[in-house]
């Protein structure tokens, strides 16, 4: 499982939350920051890697959601499961 943060923030606040939580002690993830919304797309991911989008949440109207909207289908043509 790998995790794409879109700031270093979000990635430290992931890494601590799951590291304070047992239910994940055994699960083999990877947590990465992309140092912004437009790198996520960038990530070269194994054939059927799963992966979170951890995007800050900008509001409805935002528009990062339509760059997530597309990171995820980039991805997905690479594919990964996002």
């Amino acid at each position: 499982l790998t995790i794409i943060a879109e700031g270093i923030e979000t990635a430290l606040s992931v890494k601590q939350a799951l590291s304070s939580n047992n239910s994940y002690s055994g699960l083999e993830m990877k947590i990465l920051c992309s140092l912004g919304i437009n790198n996520i797309s960038n990530y070269k991911p194994s054939k059927g890697e799963k992966i979170i989008i951890a995007a800050d949440n900008d509001g409805e109207e935002a528009i990062t959601n339509r760059t997530i909207d597309k990171a995820k289908l980039v991805l997905e043509e690479k594919g990964a499961y996002i």
